[in-house]
């Protein structure tokens, strides 16, 4: 049992250290305020799919999530059979420009490089997502905002208060996500569902290669028959954990392997 477990271990961490970064250096990126999620570009049937999903596993996870009709949203789920021109359309068309990817000048705003932005737009993925984050000291005060598809430039952080504390915390302020219709074949609305909602509930890597670890976030990785029906033990555990351990703590994602380990072995 003990081998098994430090198998077990090994192979949680490292999951965990492929697929979740650091934001600057700092803690994951969690959901502090409740999700608002808007669907779009789906039929009916197959939003409502998504969002009770999406309702389902956040809850699941403790992440806090807003009642029917909240407004106004901020985490945002399009399908599009064009997303490289209905990116291009919102990089092109300023007010929508400074509410998805920044760029007001306004301190302590920080908006994401054009060459950043291009290479999101011009980068070909099945799911494409992009994170507004804010940053908050030990005092609970916003000090910068960050807008970037997974790691934003370096800013400047307010004083550690202790050496194992992070300077600064960050949470989710909106988050869009873009599915590519066209390469969608294959891919049922329960699997689309469920890899939509890890990846806006928490800030991962695109592209990850995660071998023999059982998780919806394959499902890209070859044919959608041979990945899994929907999230699993892995995912679940992993969210649970990210939004119950201490994000201040340098030693979070230690504490994440751990409560994932406990969770996987129950």
């Amino acid at each position: 049992m003990t081998g098994h477990r430090a198998s077990l271990k090994r192979r949680v961490s490292k999951f965990v250290n492929r697929v979740a970064g650091l934001e600057n250096g700092e803690g994951l990126p969690r959901w502090k305020v409740p999700v608002c999620p808007l669907v779009t570009g789906v039929f009916p049937e197959d939003g409502g799919v998504i969002l009770k999903h999406l309702s389902a596993i956040a809850r699941a996870a403790k992440v806090p999530f807003g009642v029917d009709d909240c407004y106004p949203p901020n985490l945002f789920i399009v399908e599009t059979d064009d997303p490289e021109g209905l990116l291009e359309g919102w990089n092109n068309h300023s007010p929508t420009r400074m509410e998805v990817f920044g760029g007001s000048g306004q301190d302590p705003f920080t908006g994401a490089p054009q060459s950043v932005i291009n290479e999101f737009i011009e980068t070909p993925r099945t799911v494409r997502v992009w994170y507004y984050t804010r940053g908050e000291d030990a005092a609970g005060v916003y000090i910068v905002a960050q807008s970037s598809p997974y790691t934003p430039p370096v800013t400047h952080h307010a004083e550690a208060s202790r050496i194992l504390s992070n300077n600064v915390t960050y949470d989710f302020a909106r988050v869009f996500v873009i599915a590519d219709q066209t390469r969608l074949r294959g891919v049922t609305i329960a699997q689309l569902a469920d890899y939509v909602s890890m990846v806006a509930l928490a800030k991962l890597k695109p592209g990850v290669r995660l071998g023999d670890v059982p998780s919806i976030l394959k499902l890209f990785d070859g044919p959608p028959q041979t990945a899994p029906s929907g999230v699993t033990d892995w995912d679940q555990a992993f969210l649970k954990s990210l939004y119950a351990t201490e994000q201040r703590s340098r030693l979070q994602r230690g504490q994440i392997v751990s409560a994932m380990v406990r969770q996987i072995a129950h």
